[in-house]
């Protein structure tokens, strides 16, 4: 199932996102190298991070992950919302 229509973001990826350790909904948009653009997709990602969170499966994080450790700073939306 397609999640990003913007990114061609599916839910395998995101799983392997979540599998790779991502802890934070930025980490799913960098695991895949992209970023949210119209953000349409955020609240799904939210979900699913929420709930393989509270799975038990991944902790979260504090500090930025591995998965991109010069990362910084918050997630940002780059298009404006229409």
């Amino acid at each position: 199932m397609i999640i990003c229509i913007c990114n061609g973001t599916n839910d395998r990826m995101v799983a392997d996102a979540l599998a790779s350790g991502a802890s934070k909904v930025a980490h799913l948009y960098r695991h895949n190298g992209c970023t949210p653009k119209c953000g349409k997709c955020l609240p799904i990602m939210r979900e699913r991070l929420a709930r393989y969170l509270a799975e038990g499966k991944g902790v979260p994080a504090t500090e930025p992950s591995a998965i991109d450790p010069g990362a910084t700073g918050p997630l940002r939306v780059t298009a404006a919302l229409k």
